[in-house]
């Protein structure tokens, strides 16, 4: 029976009988015969019909096409004719241009993606059609295509534009950041992605595809590498840099910050959120003194002093500070600082579970800008059993504000004069 009226069709099968040498021109007549049988059929001894078969076949690698056309009348084995030579090379002729007219529209396709409106599913949409890019011509796709994009999405929010969980997984067990890489904008660590490895960190300060990342989201423990690669990475646009564990329960990492006090994109950082690590206070001073930029600030369980406070006011970052979360540890000595400095933009304070007393509420209530925030939160300050200063002010602060007293010993009286003043504000107790 002859191979191409077996029932047997699996293509385990044909490579089979190929590498027997059984009825080879029926295993080229079948469109469906396997590249990896072709390679397997090379291997043997092939006449010039049968190589003219190769040639023909649909699905023949490129590089076997381009031996054929490369080759003169023999090669090892084969002994090639001007026949099997003219079909190899109108074969791949005929792939390059399927390919440039794939890649044309391939192309067309990107343009409209990135006219659209910036959403979750225009990201998705882009990720497939560079996908599609790189399956028709990788080199153009990363070279040419991925910085056209890039330079197309500077009004894409970083927070839609993630790198894909398939790529951090890869490049997490060891391999380089692909193409993928370079239009994403923000890189998230959580508790799907496998933890990566030494070598993984070490492939980024390697990788020309992660210049774009906003956005450094780092919800795994971070190991001493993971830091010192970050602090040495050049990221021009780096915004937001986010270092915790999951959830908010968890020991303290026993991790200084002395690494990121040397990064080069410290200076332009807008926003750093830093909890559960356990950083000495001169490396967290240092941290603070070194970014002037910030409009948000979230630290927790860090030891923070006056100096710290005098650290903010002398990078200048008290200027453009907009959102301020000092909480989960003593921040007394902060607070005496920053009631003698100006917050002009600020409108969030939080100082949960920072020992707060009246004391410090007084104070805060003494200082400039304490009446224009529209959102205080003081929960789980047991210490603080009057509220009678920010009744006082309260006829200064916005008509909505947003008083969070949680786990405090406020007097409920004391709350319901606070409404008195203040009636359309939203009070927890």
């Amino acid at each position: 029976m002859c191979i191409r009226d077996s029932p047997h069709t699996d293509h385990d099968v044909l490579i089979a009988y190929a590498s027997q040498g059984v009825h080879t021109w029926q295993l080229l007549d079948r469109d469906d015969l396997p590249a990896a049988a072709i390679e397997q059929l090379m291997g043997g001894e092939l006449d010039g019909n049968l190589l003219r078969l190769v040639a023909e076949h649909p699905n023949t690698p490129n590089h076997i096409l381009e031996d054929l056309v490369r080759s003169g009348k023999r090669q090892g084995r084969h002994h090639i004719s001007g026949s099997s030579r003219a079909a190899a090379s109108a074969r791949l002729a005929t792939r390059a241009i399927e390919s440039a007219d794939s890649l044309d529209a391939v192309f067309g396709e990107l343009r409209d993606v990135l006219d659209a409106t910036p959403s979750g599913h225009a990201w998705e949409a882009l990720l497939e059609t560079l996908r599609a890019g790189l399956a028709c011509d990788s080199q153009q796709a990363a070279e040419v295509w991925v910085p056209y994009s890039r330079e197309r999405m500077g009004h894409w929010r970083a927070s839609d534009c993630v790198v894909p969980l398939a790529e951090v997984t890869s490049w997490a067990s060891g391999s380089p950041p692909g193409p993928l890489w370079g239009v994403s904008k923000r890189l998230t660590l959580d508790k799907k992605c496998p933890t990566p490895t030494h070598d993984a960190w070490l492939e980024l300060l390697k990788s020309p595809f992660i210049v774009g990342l906003q956005n450094l989201s780092l919800f795994q423990p971070p190991t001493a590498t993971a830091l010192d690669v970050i602090a040495a990475l050049d990221l021009p646009e780096l915004q937001e840099l986010l270092v915790t564990t999951f959830g908010d329960e968890g020991p303290l990492l026993p991790y200084d910050l002395w690494q990121l006090t040397r990064a080069s994109w410290l200076e332009d950082l807008r926003e750093l959120t830093i909890s559960h690590v356990s950083s000495t206070p001169s490396s967290t001073l240092t941290l603070l003194e070194s970014a002037p930029s910030l409009s948000w600030l979230s630290l927790r369980h860090l030891e923070l002093g006056f100096d710290h406070g005098e650290a903010l006011a002398r990078s200048g970052a008290l200027n453009t500070m907009r959102h301020m979360g000092l909480c989960d540890a003593d921040t007394a000595g902060v607070v005496e600082s920053l009631v003698h400095h100006d917050l002009p933009a600020l409108y969030h304070l939080s100082l949960s579970n920072a020992g707060v007393t009246d004391a410090h509420l007084h104070a805060l209530c003494q200082s400039s800008w304490l009446p224009r925030l529209t959102e205080i939160y003081l929960t789980r300050n047991p210490s603080l059993t009057d509220i009678t200063p920010l009744i006082a002010v309260a006829d200064q602060m916005s008509e909505f504000p947003m008083i969070r007293l949680e786990g405090c010993s406020i007097p409920p009286e004391q709350a319901r004069l606070l409404l008195e003043v203040r009636p359309k504000a939203v009070v927890y107790t």
